[in-house]
């Protein structure tokens, strides 16, 4: 199974082939684990190692499990459509969430009573828009009422945040989200680090109540990165940094951690899923939330999978689509405070739970594969569909103001766009201008949107000018309108077809025209004006998919043009998705652009202002106030000196 680049993959890898390849083989691992996990209708807990009489391993489904069902259909919401149901064994995503939703409503032996597995599943149920998502709201509402000043374990506050971020923007849940977010900043400790409950106490031991495990920091830092605001993403980096600074001269995530101090705790076991799955997934969302990036840090850990320090017995088993479950010490009373490391203190069978002199042919090591889907989704970047833009053709991005931008000039992020299309790989393309940027730092859907484009360049000349100041060149300005025009005539040539969707009916007409006459070869697959409400957008792209258009281009305002082409971009089928705001009105003669010389100098926002004073005058001196004090900042932390750890 071959697997294609992913902007996520590619930044993890950061050039090195064997980290890349590690991660592709995690991918493959994933999918070919998955579909054993089925159990009926629903996943199994874990899967067993059982001898198979030949010297080798069968596995065996144990237990069930409703949380993991949830986690399994959030990974495979990411994959393209025609890949989903293969993930789960035949079964359709959509069938697999509204079997999850339905089982809120149980009473019972089968009802959801834990508050985490309810937030996972308004979690799915958020991330595929489904009908139920309002019924699983609700629900969520009721297992988390306001007021009650209880405890809650720390990774179920972190999930109810997380599907609460999820849905913004579907139903009405500012308040419980504030709340939610609240009490998750509430619960970090002085050192950044969490314990195992937040928003009261009684839950662990007073003896144990100062002591969070891995999962009580990874998932704070997940969902504080998602919920996106300045105050929230901050708590996350607080809390990563000590974990980084923590981590195993191997490659290791360890277990327990003291939130009032920062220190470790227990270091063993190590558990695989920590490594593979958890801290990628958690500092990537960090990283795309404009945090820092942790990305050596990441590799390391993946690197343990394969050259754990604790045992020379492989962890990974492609065969069998799983890995072991962790190395463990032999200690049944799980003493493991000390430092030392030595190795007959380890069970050198690397994923049983006893002692050194264990026999395989007598224990049954766990080997969790649910939990691979971690890997997928975060690995993978999301999407299985072949990317047309990795580090490889695009080279080293740059990031600052908590963007990844592509160091291309517009001549060469031509050629890679034609590329991908005459690939049929799938390009998303994102442009920012400082306006932009600065509204990302507060709406955290349209960062989203626009970090999970594979082609991010600058549209505005502030942006490479800040590039600049921050030692992070841009060779030059990409203008949206003008990459839209420059692969018009390309589309023209090579026979490629177009969509057009956006603007006004009257606008889109003139603007169709006007491109017939300047490109009267160009093949015009479909258009439509950009006046459809969100619950009309699947039809929309639908239609384009129906189209067989090769590329697509959207003339609708920000944000509404990335979260189309964030939530709907691979279901249109396009091979090149760019969203071009007021690009029609230009190309209709209805506004009329900056001359050269002020577009050359960066000036075009103050001829737009001249233009409309009263409109746009107020707006450009608020964000480009805003964007010169983040510069400021970020032009300062960089050169300050590093903190001793």
């Amino acid at each position: 199974m071959s697997h294609p680049s992913s902007p996520r993959a590619d930044l993890v890898a950061g050039g090195d082939a064997a980290v890349r390849g590690l991660v592709d083989r995690l991918v493959a691992l994933a999918l070919t684990g998955l579909p054993r996990m089925r159990d009926g209708d629903g996943f199994a807990f874990t899967l067993r190692g059982v001898p198979d009489g030949a010297g080798g391993w069968r596995t065996e489904p144990s237990g069930r499990s409703v949380r993991y069902a949830a986690i399994t259909a959030l990974g495979v919401l990411a994959l393209p459509p025609e890949a989903r149901a293969a993930a789960l064994g035949g079964e359709p995503v959509e069938d697999l969430i509204a079997r999850l939703v339905a089982l809120l409503d149980e009473s019972g032996p089968a009802a959801v009573t834990s508050l985490g597995d309810v937030a996972l599943i308004a979690w799915a149920a958020a991330a595929a828009r489904h009908d139920g998502l309002d019924r699983a709201l609700k629900r969520l509402a009721e297992a988390d009422p306001p007021g009650t000043g209880r405890a809650v374990f720390t990774v179920d506050a972190a999930w109810v945040l997380s599907a609460l971020a999820a849905a913004r923007g579907q139903a009405e849940t500012s308040g419980h989200f504030e709340r939610a977010r609240a009490r998750l900043l509430a619960g970090a400790a002085a050192s950044g680090l969490f314990s195992h409950q937040v928003g009261g106490t009684g839950l662990v031991p007073r003896y144990r109540a100062h002591v969070g495990c891995f999962a009580d920091q990874v998932y704070p830092i997940q969902a504080l990165a998602r919920a996106g605001d300045q105050e929230a993403v901050a708590a996350a980096d607080a809390a990563a940094r000590r974990i980084v600074a923590a981590q195993g001269s191997g490659g290791q995530w360890w277990w327990h951690y003291d939130a009032r101090t920062g220190g470790v705790v227990e270091e063993f076991p190590v558990y695989s899923v920590h490594q593979h799955a958890m801290a990628p997934m958690a500092l990537l969302d960090l990283a795309r939330a404009g945090g820092t990036a942790h990305l050596d840090p990441i590799r390391r850990g993946l690197r343990w999978m394969t050259e754990p320090a604790e045992t020379d017995v492989p962890l990974i088993h492609d065969d069998l689509g799983v890995t072991w479950r962790k190395t463990a010490r032999s200690d049944p009373r799980k003493a493991v405070r000390g430092r030392g490391r030595s190795a007959p203190a380890f069970a050198r069978a690397g994923g049983w739970e006893g002692s050194t002199g264990s026999s395989p042919d007598r224990r049954r090591p766990r080997m969790p594969a649910v939990r691979a889907r971690m890997a997928l989704v975060r690995l993978a970047g999301g999407r299985m569909r072949n990317r047309g833009m990795n580090d490889d053709t695009i080279g080293e991005r740059r990031r600052f103001l908590g963007v990844w931008l592509a160091p291309l000039t517009l001549e060469e992020s031509v050629a890679l766009c034609v590329k991908a299309v005459e690939e049929r790989s799938a390009v998303r393309v994102g442009c920012v201008n400082a306006a932009k940027i600065v509204k990302m730092r507060d709406d955290a859907r349209l960062r989203e949107a626009v970090l999970g484009c594979d082609l991010v360049v600058a549209d505005g000349q502030s942006v490479v000018w800040a590039g600049r100041v921050l030692d992070r060149p841009l060779p030059e300005r990409v203008a949206g309108i003008d990459l839209m025009t420059a692969l018009l005539p390309e589309a023209e040539r090579h026979g490629h077809s177009v969509y057009f969707l956006g603007a006004r009916e009257d606008v889109l007409q003139d603007m169709l025209a006007a491109v017939r006459r300047r490109y009267p070869g160009l093949r015009i697959a479909g258009h439509r004006n950009g006046y459809f409400d969100q619950e009309e957008e699947a039809a929309v792209a639908d239609a384009v998919r129906a189209s067989g258009a090769d590329m697509l281009f959207i003339g609708t305002s920000s944000p509404k043009k990335e979260l189309f082409v964030h939530h709907h971009g691979e279901r249109t089928g396009a091979s090149l998705v760019h969203g071009v705001g007021g690009s029609f009105d230009v190309l209709a003669g209805k506004v009329r652009r900056a001359p050269e010389f002020w577009r050359r100098n960066g000036l075009e926002w103050l001829y737009r202002a001249v233009q409309e004073p009263m409109r746009l005058g107020p707006r450009y001196l608020t964000t480009n106030t805003a964007f010169l004090l983040m510069l400021g900042r970020e032009f300062l932390l960089r050169r300050l000196p590093p903190r001793r750890k």
